[in-house]
Formats: structure tokens, C-alpha cells, sequence
């Protein structure tokens, strides 16, 4: 926008150093890629944004991964969630899919690891945490109950085709619930938390609806990661009733971040042969 060329410019400035110093083989996109704010940016147009930034995606050559967040598409927006999806389908490096309408959200998807035998190692899991939701009042919407059920279906379906329960990561913009509960269990000193790293520097955002989601990775035993976004200011790492719960960082140059430069970056997630998953902030 015209109000935010010079913010814009920083942030994409910044994906590509960090690009340049980890040489990644997939890069994740977490959600909240846009900010159509006309008061911020002096724009509503959330097409051009994702345009602007997809042609810098494509230069740099690296396949890439999309979730939407919350801002991504809203009422101040151009364009909806859908036009975004079928935009970023359709460039050489995305590997956005689609698995039809008949589920809440527009970036439900999922990417298969292979290693060099061509052996599936793990599976990265992509759920649209939605936007916004009338509950008393507006407040952030939550990964859906079809949504989980489409899950659990993939889960199963792999398992199946693979005779072996396949490890997988999860992500999603919109922390669940049980980050929050994780985070004030460590906080109060109980052990049954592990902290990895990291620091909570605002409240950790969660959908006034609480999903089912998180007793569903537990029970299906496949997903040992959920990836986060949407805190501007927080960046930590633990481990909860056995899954690595990680928030990642923020590029934010705009919004209440934007004098704040601690915060700004992004997350390494290594997968090892055996499907292991470690994240660093």
C-alpha cells in the first residue's frame, strides 16, 4: 500500500536474507501473509499484496507453503480467501492444494516427505485456523470440527496405505487453546511441561470456541509438532502431553511490532531420517 511501501519493503527484505543464510529446502508461509488495512497501508487490495509477495517467492526459486490467517481476508479485503488460494495454486513454486469445498477453510492441505528411497518420512499438515466468529461478540475463529474429522481421515488413510503410523507437523495460524495452557503450566512450575526456548512477551492469542483438535493429535498419535502464529511478540518452544507445541516469529514492520525488532524472524524446523522434529527459534 501507499502508506506502508517502505515496511513492506523490510519485511520481504527480511524473508530473503534469512532465506539466503538458512538455504531451506521449503519455506512455510504461517498465516497472515497481508494486512489489507486501509489505515495502515491505505489499501484494501489484498491481491496485489499477495502478488508482490509471491513474485519475490518465485525469484527466490524455493518451494513454499501457505496457510491463511485472520487478516488475511476480511471485510476491509478486496478479495476473498478463495481468489487468494486459486491464485497461489496456479505459480511454479507453491505447493498449495486443495481438497474441495466441502470443508471449513481455504488452506486445508497436506504435503508428503519423501526421503532418497522414496520412502514417506513424514507429512506436514496445513489447517486453515479460519478468521473471525460471532461468539457474544466478534473474536478469533478455530480450527472447525469438519476439519478435524478431514484430518483424521488423512492420518488414517496414510497409515493405512504405509502399514505404519507416519509422523507428521502440523500448521496453523491461530494458536489452540492449549498453548496458553501450556504455557501457564511451565510458568507455575509444573513438570509436566517442557520448555524448550523461547519467551512470551504479550498474551498468547486463543479462539473463544475451544476445538477438538488437540485430543484428536493425541489420540491418533501421528503429529508430534503444531506450528503457530499470529502473536507478533512471542516466540517459544514446548513440549505438551508429549506434542512440541512452537510459536513462531513474526515479519511485522506494520502493526503494533513495528518498533520492536527482537521479534522478527523465523523458524527452523528439522526433520531427521527417522521423522523426528526439532524446531529452533
Amino acid at each position: 500500500g501507499f502508506l506502508s511501501r517502505h515496511e513492506d519493503r523490510l519485511a520481504m527484505k527480511t524473508i530473503e536474507e534469512i532465506t539466503r543464510k538458512t538455504k531451506p529446502d521449503l519455506i512455510v508461509l504461517n498465516g497472515d501473509l497481508v494486512c489489507s488495512r486501509p489505515q495502515v497501508s491505505f489499501s484494501r487490495n489484498n491481491m496485489n499484496s499477495i502478488v508482490q509477495l509471491t513474485m519475490m517467492m518465485e525469484r527466490m526459486g524455493i518451494p513454499y507453503a501457505v496457510t491463511f490467517g485472520n487478516k488475511d481476508s476480511t471485510t476491509y479485503s478486496t478479495h476473498s480467501r478463495d481468489a487468494l488460494r486459486k491464485y497461489l495454486m496456479k505459480q511454479n513454486n507453491c505447493l498449495m492444494a486443495w481438497d474441495g469445498d466441502y470443508i471449513s477453510g481455504s488452506s486445508n492441505y497436506l504435503i508428503k516427505v519423501r526421503n532418497s528411497k522414496r520412502e514417506i518420512t513424514n507429512v506436514l499438515y496445513f489447517l486453515d485456523s479460519n478468521s473471525y466468529v460471532r461468539h457474544g461478540r466478534k473474536s478469533l475463529d478455530f480450527v472447525h470440527a469438519d476439519q478435524v474429522k478431514w484430518y483424521e481421515k488423512q492420518v488414517l488413510r496414510i497409515m493405512n496405505s504405509e502399514g505404519r503410523n507416519v509422523p507428521s507437523v502440523l500448521f496453523t495460524h491461530i494458536p489452540m487453546e492449549e498453548f496458553s495452557k501450556a504455557w501457564k503450566l511451565y510458568e507455575s512450575g509444573d513438570a509436566s511441561v517442557k520448555y524448550l526456548y523461547g519467551k512470551v512477551n504479550e498474551t498468547i492469542s486463543k479462539p473463544s470456541v475451544s476445538s477438538t483438535l488437540f485430543d484428536k493429535l493425541r489420540r491418533l498419535g501421528s503429529t508430534k509438532a503444531v506450528i503457530c502464529a499470529h502473536d507478533h511478540l512471542n516466540n517459544f518452544s514446548v513440549i505438551y502431553k508429549g506434542i512440541r507445541l512452537t510459536c513462531g516469529k513474526s515479519m511485522d514492520y506494520i502493526l503494533y511490532g513495528k518498533n520492536v525488532s527482537g521479534h522478527r524472524g523465523g523458524t527452523l524446523i528439522y526433520f531427521s531420517p527417522d521423522g523426528n522434529v526439532i524446531t529452533k527459534g
